[in-house]
């Protein structure tokens, strides 16, 4: 493998690393909207506090 092609595939690795990171936290943003609408608040005021 020469050089170019081993830097293409580093520059690809990362690609794919923050790519897999920003899919975690979108995931996560999901669950956590998820668990507002499945569990019933108390109150206005805890539906804010949940979403803040």
């Amino acid at each position: 493998m020469n050089e170019q092609a081993a830097e293409e595939f580093a520059e690809l690795d990362e690609l794919q690393a923050a790519y897999k990171a920003a899919m975690e936290e979108w995931i996560a943003a999901i669950r956590k909207e998820e668990t507002l609408v499945t569990v019933a608040p108390h109150s206005v005021a805890e539906v804010d506090k949940r979403g803040a």
